[in-house]
Parts: structure tokens; C-alpha cells; sequence
């Protein structure tokens, strides 16, 4: 259980060997490339042009496969208002994240590539017909809403016009002026018409007849209710026009719906296109790489990380493909940016995920998890604590893990919840709860019955795990050089603790107790002091900022007590799993009280009870099981790992092994 040794290894080899050279390392999935070392007479490669290409053909990819899934999201809005059958590609619960291809079936989309790409420009060419539709629909829209305020004037637009002696005018005014523009008109002598209208609307239609000699004087006094002339001067009316809009936005539409049946039926090779994508990404990812080795003229220079236990078996691969080559291997170097790999059992691995959400380990400090994972696991348990819960959540979690066959390093979430319900159904069985009742005699003693003690146990926890982060804080003072600061700023505090422990029992605890232990209790708290003083004092240049840093020191009590109390949370989320559990129980009692006068109703009442019990439980389930995962980091994080824990690394990651769409099975594979 420990950071696992790392050796940065250079490999010298003839310039045709590095596409190969490249695959073995793939394969291998032990080493992590970086930047080799600028050798006298080396000069960097220029891969552009391989970049270029390869993005040029993850951009298409891209764009297809972000097509079908808008296409598919569009077909299920459809579907849903029962416009459409269409039945979505299903991924079932035990699917993995990424399905393997094998190397062959890798290689094989790529020798098919014209086949994709040519399926690939069938939904550009779908895409763009759809944009065109989008377009037109969207310019008819906006020619209908203009045409929308006429449509109840049923004479072509042709016939508002001038005469020898009259003048025909059609437009717009705002429907509140309607009033000032009637009286307007009749003052000046004009005939008007002006049709009903919807009373949304905010503007509305009018005609009007006046003498030709009165047009121009009329229509600079019109300007000014807002009146406006009407644009159209077409051989047709609105309604007639409308109506035409109508049929051809009918049919674009009809051919939209044809456009988006035939790109789903592209959902066969969308599996196709994804393989296809990571094979232009892994050589996208190659390109890069070479660009960090060094190049002669004949020659090349790589450097990479791999376990120092994988070293041999890399060099033998190679001399067994029979590259040319000279392979050297050393250990890092000050300064060297070194990637962390982890190695753990079978128990204590799948909280690196939880370690690795706050920071990678640093490749030079200890490993945290297997100290990290005792504490999340039995604090798993006090905050949840209900046996039945236990064991539901760790059946449920334990299974889907087995059938879901995840590949190493994956399914480690379901691991930790897994545990935590063992944690649970063991904390649980010892307070008594199972569904929040007590089916079964309480082992130890039952939080709703005696909170305190479930406070102090909480605090007793807390103390446990603050304790241990302050020595493995000395441990790392240690190691780094400074042992007064250890043994005064850390053991100083051990000194204290164990000195109000002396002197509690004797006058709180046991108060027979003989007087020397109290004696020795407070002469321990003042040793305590007074190596928190020298401790605040060291490093300093005068005496007050040594008084100044004494008294900062002993100050610091403040933070303990605040992270003492930050345990409370376990009491606080174990009452509550106990609590909503116990409600839910007493609501389906109270529901069979009402109803069981009579064998009916007693019927009636058990099968409401048991859907509440079942939907009330999953829930409190659910909803504590997610508290729990949360405060339980929180703990680890702020109040553990606060104390000595710097992190800071980087997780080592495999070349060619962060595919996105697929996972690359190896042909063979280097142990790590």
C-alpha cells in the first residue's frame, strides 16, 4: 500500500521504428510520455501537417456524431407528442461506459474509413437541406405575420390605387388610435373601412377612399397617428397569399420530418464513427508525442515514465519486435515532475477515487488511502446507521459491481458505497435500527433513545481521527527536517490531551480516584502549555514574535475545537436516516389504525402502506446515502487531510489509454 517507484526511461531508436515503437508503448499501457531531454545535436520534429490532417478528420467526426444526437433529441420530442415512431438505441445498467473493439476492430475502422466518411457527408448534406428548411420556414413565418393584419381584406393588394380622381389607400395604425384616425377621416371627407380584429392585437388594418387632391395632405396628417402605407402590391389577397404560405411551409415541414427519419436510420453506424474518432484521436495523441522526442537525422530520442517493475519487461518487448534500439532507465531527478501510481488491495483501492477528487498524492509523500479509508468507512456507518439500509445498499451495490464486470481502475464509486453499507448494516445492528425499528435487540444502545451518547460517540470519533492527522502531521515534520516542531507544536498538544485526560477522570469520572492523578493531570496540561509556547516561539528572530507565536500556538486550541465540532455532523445525519425512517413507519401505522375497522379496509390500508414503505425507505435511502458520500469527504478533506496531507501530484496515465468512445482492448499487456 504505497506510491509505487516510477523510473524516467529513454529510448534511442532508428527513425522507421517509431510508428512501431509507438504501438508497443500503446499496447503495453505502462508508460506516461514526456518532454525528452534536448540532446547535442538533436533538434525537434515537426508533426503539423499529421496534426492537421487528423484534426481535419476529428472535426467531421465530431460534428456527425453531435448531428445525432441532436437528431435523436428531436425524435424523442416527437415521439412524446406522438408524432413519430422512433425507437432510440437503448443502453442498458450493466453496459460499460466505453465497449471494448478489439486492436483488429480498431484497425478495421480505419481501413473502413471512406464507408464512414461517406456517411458522414450524407449528414452534412442532411444538415445543410435542414438549415436551408430552417431558413425558408423562418422567412415565410415572418412574410405571414405581415400578411396576418390584412388577411380580412379579401380584394387583391393591386386594387389600393390611384384613379383619375380618387385615391385607394391601405395600412396600419395602432389599434388605441383607431377613434382619433375615424374622426380624422370622416373630417376630412375620406371613406373608410376598417375590419374587426383580434383584441391581442396592436395593430390593425384600415382602407379608405378620398378625392386625389386631399391624398397628400391626408397622409402628412395620418402620419402622425402612426398610420403606415401598406408594402404589398401584388395581384392577390392576403388571405390568398397566407393560404399559399401555409401549403409550402406544410410541405417544408413534411420534408423535414423526411430529412430527420433518414438521418436516425444513421444510427447503425454511429458505433462505426466513435471507433473511427478514437483511432484519429490516438494518432491525433501520437503526433503530439513525437513532437516531444528528439530527432537526428536518422535517429530518435523518447522519454518516458513507467514503473520501475515494468522497465525489464518493456525492454524485452522491444528487442522481441526487433527494433533497433538502445534503452536507458534512471531515477528522477530534482525538479523531475514525477506522475503518482498507486498501489493498494483489493479493499482500500476504491477510495483513491475519494482522494483523488481533493488531489493526486505527490510523488515524494506517503500514499493517504489506506489511513483515509478506515476512518470513511466506519464513519459511513454512524452517519447512515440502520442495519437494513446497510445491507440493502451493500447487496445492491456489491451486485451490480459483479454483474457489471467494470474493467480495472472503473467501478470504484459502487465499491465505496458497497463498503459503506457493510459499515452501515454493522453500526446499524449495534444501535438496534433495522427500518428504523428495533426488530432485533439493540447490541450497544439506540441515538434516538440516547442522543448524548450518540454525540459522544460522534466527538469520540472526531477526536480519534484529529489525533491521528496531527501525528502523521509529525511524521511529515519529521521527514522534512524539523523534529522541535514536532515534538513542541504537535507532541505538545498529545501532552495537553493526555493531561485533561488524566485530570477529567479524576474529578468527573472516577471522583475516588487518588488526588496524585489529578495532580499529574494538571502538571501534564501545563507541560503541554508550555511546549506550545516554545514551539510558537521557534524559527523566530526577537522575542515578541516568539511571545507573539507562543501565544498563536496556544490560540490554536480554537481550530481543534471547531474541527471537533465539525463531527457533530454524524450525529446530526444519523438521527435524521432514524428519524425520516421512523416517520415513514408510524404514517403507514396511523393509515392502518384509520382503515383496519373492517377486512377491507385493512386490505386497502396494507397495500397503501407497503407502497409507502417502499417509496418512503428508497428515498430516505437515496436522499442520506448522497449526505452521507458528501459530509463524509468533507471530513476527510477539511479536518483530515488539513492537517498533514499536501497532495499536489498527478495521476499517471497511460499513453493511448484515454480514449473517449471506446476502450481499446491490448495485445499485450505489461503489468502495473
Amino acid at each position: 500500500m504505497a506510491i509505487i517507484e516510477m523510473r524516467k526511461v529513454t529510448v534511442v531508436a532508428d527513425a522507421s521504428s517509431r510508428d512501431e515503437l509507438l504501438k508497443l508503448l500503446i499496447d503495453s499501457g505502462a508508460v506516461e510520455i514526456s518532454d525528452a531531454e534536448a540532446f547535442e545535436g538533436t533538434r525537434d520534429g515537426d508533426f503539423s501537417a499529421d496534426k492537421e490532417t487528423t484534426q481535419s478528420g476529428l472535426s467531421k467526426l465530431t460534428f456527425a456524431l453531435d448531428f445525432l444526437k441532436k437528431q435523436r433529441i428531436t425524435a424523442k420530442k416527437l415521439v412524446k407528442a406522438e408524432l413519430l415512431e422512433y425507437a432510440p438505441p437503448k443502453k442498458g445498467l450493466l453496459d460499460p461506459a466505453r465497449p471494448s473493439v478489439t486492436p483488429e476492430a480498431f484497425r478495421a475502422a480505419y481501413d473502413g474509413r471512406d464507408r464512414i466518411f461517406d456517411s458522414v457527408r450524407e449528414l452534412e448534406r442532411i444538415n445543410a437541406e435542414q438549415l436551408t428548411i430552417h431558413a425558408e420556414l423562418s422567412r415565410l413565418n415572418v412574410r405571414r405575420n405581415q400578411l396576418e393584419v390584412y388577411a380580412s381584406i379579401d380584394v387583391p393588394f393591386s386594387s389600393f390605387k390611384d384613379t383619375k380622381r380618387t385615391s385607394f389607400v391601405l395600412g396600419t395604425i395602432p389599434v388605441e388610435r383607431t377613434e382619433e384616425v375615424k374622426t380624422l377621416l370622416e373630417e376630412e371627407g375620406a371613406l373608410c373601412f376598417i375590419p374587426d380584429c383580434d383584441v391581442t392585437a396592436k395593430i390593425r388594418a384600415i382602407s379608405y377612399i378620398v378625392p386625389v387632391e386631399k391624398k397628400d395632405s391626408l397622409s402628412q396628417k395620418l402620419s402622425a397617428t402612426d398610420f403606415s402605407v401598406c408594402q404589398f402590391d401584388d395581384d392577390y389577397s392576403a388571405a390568398e397569399e397566407i393560404a399559399r404560405i401555409d401549403e409550402e411551409a406544410e410541405s417544408k415541414k413534411r420534408r423535414e420530418m423526411e430529412l430527420l427519419k433518414e438521418s436516425l436510420t444513421f444510427d447503425s453506424v454511429e458505433f462505426d464513427i466513435k471507433t473511427l474518432y478514437d483511432y484519429y484521436d490516438l494518432e491525433y495523441k501520437k503526433a503530439e508525442a513525437s513532437e516531444r522526442f528528439r530527432y537526428t537525422r536518422s535517429t530518435f530520442a523518447l522519454s518516458c515514465w513507467t514503473p520501475a517493475k515494468s522497465v525489464e519487461e518493456i525492454r524485452k518487448q522491444i528487442e522481441k519486435k526487433g527494433i533497433v534500439s538502445a534503452v536507458f532507465d534512471e531515477e528522477p531527478k530534482e525538479g523531475d515532475l514525477v506522475p503518482t501510481l498507486t498501489e493498494n488491495n483489493a479493499i482500500v483501492s476504491p477510495y483513491e477515487s475519494v482522494t483523488n477528487m481533493y488531489s493526486v498524492p505527490s510523488y515524494k509523500e506517503k500514499d493517504p488511502n489506506a489511513i483515509m479509508a478506515f476512518f470513511y468507512f466506519v464513519l459511513f456507518g454512524v452517519m447512515l446507521g440502520d442495519a437494513a439500509y446497510g445491507i440493502i445498499l451493500a447487496v445492491a451495490c456489491f451486485t451490480l459491481y459483479i454483474l457489471k464486470k467494470p474493467r480495472k481502475g472503473e467501478g470504484k464509486m459502487l465499491l465505496v458505497i458497497g463498503m459503506g453499507g457493510v459499515s452501515t448494516a454493522i453500526w446499524g445492528a449495534l444501535f438496534g435500527s433495522w427500518f428504523g425499528e428495533k426488530l432485533v435487540p439493540i447490541y450497544w444502545f439506540s441515538p434516538l433513545d440516547n442522543p448524548l451518547m450518540m454525540l459522544g460517540l460522534s466527538m469520540g470519533l472526531g477526536f480519534l481521527q484529529i489525533v491521528v492527522g496531527m501525528f502523521l502531521q509529525a511524521k511529515v515534520l519529521f521527514k522534512q527536517g524539523k523534529p522541535l516542531d514536532a515534538i513542541f507544536n504537535v507532541f505538545g498538544w498529545y501532552v495537553v490531551f493526555a493531561g485533561l485526560g488524566a485530570f477529567a477522570i479524576a474529578k468527573l469520572v472516577v471522583k475516588t480516584a487518588p488526588a496524585w492523578i489529578a495532580t499529574v493531570g494538571l502538571a501534564l496540561m501545563i507541560t503541554g502549555v508550555v511546549m506550545l509556547l516554545i514551539g510558537g516561539g521557534l524559527g523566530k528572530k526577537n522575542v515578541g514574535a516568539m511571545i507573539l507565536g507562543g501565544f498563536k500556538n496556544i490560540y490554536g486550541v480554537t481550530n481543534i475545537l471547531s474541527d471537533l465540532l465539525s463531527y457533530a455532523r454524524l450525529f446530526g445525519l444519523g438521527l435524521a436516516t432514524g428519524v425520516v425512517a421512523m416517520v415513514i413507519n408510524q404514517i403507514c401505522a396511523v393509515l392502518r389504525t384509520i382503515l383496519g375497522g373492517h377486512i377491507v379496509g385493512l386490505i386497502v390500508a396494507w397495500i397503501i402502506s407497503i407502497v409507502i414503505y417502499a417509496v418512503g425507505h428508497v428515498f430516505n435511502i437515496a436522499i442520506n446515502t448522497l449526505g452521507t458520500y458528501v459530509h463524509n469527504c468533507r471530513l476527510q478533506y477539511v479536518e483530515f487531510f488539513g492537517r498533514f496531507y499536501e497532495g499536489g501530484g498527478h495521476a499517471f496515465k497511460a499513453f493511448g489509454s484515454d480514449t473517449k468512445y471506446v476502450y481499446l482492448e491490448k495485445e499485450q499487456q505489461v503489468n502495473n
